[in-house]
């Protein structure tokens, strides 16, 4: 499913998913300023994956005032959240040039953790790869 399906799809219901919590060595750096930077940038690599590195991984975001925190990586995780957070309404963007813009959309599709448990560790995850 396209990110721009998922919040018109599910709304803001809740949803529970299990996989695999980790990146394994991505990561990047974005030009510019993303607000609220937990909700909106682009490039955090907080990963959950149905299996370890096959198919698209969904990236998680948790809200600094949530008390929530990410696993160790490589943990398998029962996680429960929503798309459609009503706090995308606050995202925005400015550019290296200082032009600022919204990004609503995108925010709308992120996948926004409400509750996280650990439940093991995956025997397949390789950091760094």
């Amino acid at each position: 499913m396209a990110g721009e399906e998922r919040p018109a799809c599910f709304g803001d219901r809740q949803l529970t998913l299990v996989g695999t919590y980790g990146c394994g060595g991505c990561g990047g750096t974005q030009p510019g300023i993303y607000e609220p930077l937990w909700l909106a940038a682009p490039v955090y690599a907080d990963f959950l994956w149905v299996k370890w590195r096959i198919g698209a991984p969904l990236a998680l975001h948790i809200s600094p005032d949530s008390g929530l925190a990410f696993p160790p990586e490589g943990s398998t995780v029962l996680v429960t959240g929503h798309f459609n957070d009503p706090r995308a309404t606050a995202c925005f963007f400015t550019g290296p040039d200082g032009n600022r813009e919204s990004i609503e959309p995108g925010c709308r599709e992120a996948f926004v953790v409400d509750a996280l448990d650990i439940t093991g560790t995956d025997p397949d995850f390789m950091p760094g790869g």
